[in-house]
């Protein structure tokens, strides 16, 4: 094995000293341009600071240009300065420089490299050269060679080039990924039009559920502009090349760039602030941008609460918001100090599916089959708006509605259930009563359905505990629902889809893109409802008759009432106002509907409490009018005293007529004055001078008494309508005479004004088919159809 070949010691050291004598070169070559051209890299990042910061390009394209030029003058300048001072490095100042670098003393490598020039020719020189250079080279130890060291800061005594890097290191920071563009944009002048002249359109589109048009925004306008929050801002950019951008605020969007020329940017809007559309430092167009907040609805009772007779429970409410309530909920819980019950928590919509900015609306709400029935409850309304915001009203206490159960057996099983609510009696001996009851099928006809009801019941019962939730809300339904039966027969389920019918086409109504298809459908299906309840009241109040659990109403024989047939005039004519487009109209009409089947179900006269009250009143003013004219001839004590209680009366009369709903008659106010003046004249102890006053007064309540009579039978002709709508047997569809009809206070159009109507929307439809017609005006043909 033959040993590899060593490289001599003085090779390697040759190697050493030129590889590092190379590296010194390329320090040297760094040191004297930067020392020349120093200025040149200066100047260049100076400018890209410049152009990413954007002053260039927002600079007139003239001036941009002229930057551009005496920058590049400026580059020259300093480029051909640093020629004349650039001094090329030689390879005897490299090695000079690794020897100083390495701290050389006696310049070794000059020795290296002299040769004597006797050194071939005498041996004992060449021994003596060759000695003297082992030793220099002997003195070589380790080489190394500085860092460039050009001295700038000499020439450079304010560290401008310093300045210049911070500087430029922000500003990449700052344009982040649009730093390349606006490099581009910078070297680039921009010869487009003036700013001026640049087409900037921008209109602002409020979020669709407000029902707000577009707004279209004036360029440089000065006004301040209010927006919805959330509305969308569309803007367009035509002419130039440079990109423009849109800041609000701290925000800062850049446009799109679109196929054919011209930029376009949508944002979306929710903070004030200055609107401002921008080309580099140029404004193009400007606004002041202030936001209306979204506000949530407010709602609260338009009246307390009432059960009506059929023991439904009567809402009156009110709901605003500033763009639309989508949907108002009735929500209840036990007042304080009512015993703890299981029951599902009341939560009943009053209106869904809406979107008005006011909503004022009665809603019947049968509640008596709840747990809570009896019981004092704490009512509040919740409204909803269409972005989700709700709101609570004020808190109601008032007592729940329950059913009066008429028939024995119906009773037994309701006071058995509330034991079970009240959980104040053992289950097992509540499941013997029930058991009792079932075995004896002559108290509930023999029926089926409620004999199983009980049986399961009374099974449930016997193995139910009262702090099972489930078992206990499923032995309050089979009671309930037992006890029903017997008590109405089928009429719940009846009256249910009623109830449903009319949700349903309450909804529509309230829809603007419901199609006149669907609210013919849905006329059609309440007429359906209706027709089978009334069926079902029949049925049963014959059942009742014939068990002899009621007699049949009777009233005075002259009133006019409403049929069967008048029901179904009155959804006809609804359908007919909604068909025509007078939906607001048609929903009063239901409204109206629904309120003539609740006074239905009560066998109710729903003007029967205000006429009475009128008749009271009117009687009570005759009274008053003799009385006083008995004062005024002496016939009685004509005294201060006297005349203040006849006052007093008159004012509780007056009271009396306005909490029945009637119109108080202006003779009654003009009365009260005139015995007010006599009260002075007495307490003065004029006496003549109050007979004149009394005399006035008696003859103010006479004209009020006429008024009231006139009223009344105003209202009579309004009740009788057309009487071939009423029958000719006076009877309600429940052969109940008692029931009138009526709604004088309601404004109902006319036969002719609903045919007019149906003529113009005919026109309207005719006219849109035409195609042949101007755009324009198919267009704002099918705007007015929509409304249909």
């Amino acid at each position: 094995m033959t040993a590899e070949p060593q490289t001599p010691p003085r090779t390697r050291l040759d190697r050493r000293i030129a590889a590092y004598g190379q590296a010194a070169e390329i320090v040297l070559w760094v040191e004297r341009l930067l020392a020349a051209f120093w200025q040149v890299p200066t100047l260049i990042a100076g400018f890209i600071v410049l152009a990413l910061v954007g002053i260039p390009q927002s600079l007139p394209a003239w001036l941009h240009l002229l930057v551009l030029i005496g920058v590049a003058v400026a580059l020259g300048f300093f480029v051909r300065a640093g020629l004349r001072k650039f001094v090329r490095p030689e390879n005897q100042a490299a090695r000079r420089r690794v020897e100083q670098d390495s701290a050389l003393v006696h310049r070794p490598f000059d020795a290296l490299a002299d040769r004597p020039a006797d050194l071939d020719g005498n041996a004992i020189t060449g021994s003596l050269w060759r000695l003297y250079q082992d030793r220099r080279r002997a003195e070589i130890g380790r080489l190394r060679v500085a860092p460039p060291q050009p001295h700038l800061a000499e020439r450079d005594p304010w560290a401008l080039r310093f300045f210049v890097i911070v500087v430029l290191a922000l500003a990449i920071a700052m344009a982040g990924p649009r730093s390349g563009h606006r490099l581009i944009a910078a070297l680039v002048p921009d010869f487009a039009p003036a700013a001026g002249t640049i087409p900037v359109e921008a209109w602002i589109k409020p979020p669709a559920y407000t029902g707000l048009a577009p707004i279209l925004m004036k360029p440089d306008s000065d006004d301040a502009i209010a927006v919805p929050t959330g509305s969308t801002l569309e803007a367009h950019v035509t002419g130039g090349s440079r990109v423009p951008h849109l800041t609000l605020g701290d925000q800062r969007d850049d446009f799109k760039q679109i196929e054919g020329g011209g930029f376009t940017l949508s944002r979306t809007i929710t903070t004030p602030g200055k609107l401002s559309i921008r080309r580099g430092w140029s404004t193009l167009s400007s606004w002041n941008i202030t936001i209306i907040p979204d506000l949530p609805p407010s709602v609260d009772f338009a009246g307390k609460p009432t059960r009506t007779v059929a023991g439904a429970l009567k809402i009156d409410y009110r709901a605003t918001d500033d763009y639309g309530v989508a949907a108002v909920e009735l929500d209840m819980k036990p007042a304080p100090g009512e015993p703890r019950v299981i029951a599902e928590p009341i939560a009943a919509p009053l209106a869904s599916g809406r979107s008005e900015k006011d909503i004022r609306g009665s809603s019947f709400q049968d509640l008596t089959a709840h747990p809570w029935a009896g019981m004092k409850v704490i009512a509040k309304l919740k409204a909803t708006d269409v972005v989700g915001q709700s709101s609570e009203s004020r808190e109601i206490t008032m007592t729940l509605p329950e059913h009066v159960f008429l028939n024995a057996a119906a009773a037994g099983i309701i006071e058995t259930r509330k034991h079970v609510i009240l959980n104040d009696a053992p289950f097992q001996l509540l499941a013997f009563e029930i058991a009792k009851l079932a075995s004896e099928p002559t108290l509930y006809a023999n029926d089926l359905g409620v004999f199983l009801a009980l049986d399961i019941a009374k099974s449930e019962l016997r193995r139910a505990k009262p702090d099972n939730e489930k078992q206990v809300l499923a032995i309050e339904d089979l009671l309930w629902n037992a006890a029903i039966k017997i008590e109405e027969g089928d009429r719940p389920d009846a009256e249910k889809n009623l109830r449903a019918a009319e949700d349903a086409l309450e909804k529509a109504l309230k829809d603007p893109n419901t199609p006149a298809s669907e609210l013919a459908r849905l006329t059609q299906n309440l007429k359906d409802a209706m027709n089978r309840d009334i069926q079902a009241m029949m049925d049963q109040m014959r059942k009742e008759q014939e068990s002899g659990q009621k007699q049949q109403q009777q009233s005075d024989s002259g009133s006019k009432t409403v049929n069967q047939q008048d029901l179904n005039n009155q959804v006809d004519k609804m359908n007919q106002m909604a068909q025509s487009g007078s939906r607001d109209a048609a929903q009063d009409m239901l409204d109206y509907i629904k309120q003539l089947l609740e006074n239905l179900k009560a066998g109710q006269n729903p003007n029967s409490k205000a006429n009475e009250q009128a008749k009271k009143s009117m009687d009570a003013l005759k009274d008053m009018a003799k009385k006083q004219r008995d004062m005024e001839n002496g016939k009685s004590p004509n005294t201060m005293e006297n005349q203040e209680t006849l006052r007093k009366a008159l004012g509780d009369a007056a009271r009396e007529l306005g909490e029945s709903g009637n119109q108080i008659p202006q003779g009654m106010g003009k009365a009260d004055k005139a015995m007010r003046n006599a009260e002075k004249a007495l307490q003065r102890g004029a006496k003549g001078g109050a007979q004149a006053d009394q005399e006035d007064a008696a003859g103010q309540l006479d004209d009020a008494a006429q008024s009231l009579s006139q009223q009344m039978s105003q209202d009579g002709e309004a009740q009788s309508g057309d009487g071939q709508d009423n029958g000719e047997d006076g009877k309600d569809p429940l052969g109940r005479t008692h029931m009138q009809s009526g709604h004088n206070r309601m404004k109902m159009p006319t036969e002719r004004q609903l045919q007019r109507s149906r003529t113009i929307l005919e026109e309207l439809r005719r006219r849109a088919s035409e195609h042949e017609r101007p755009r324009q005006e198919l267009d704002y043909l099918r705007r007015l159809l929509q409304e249909y």
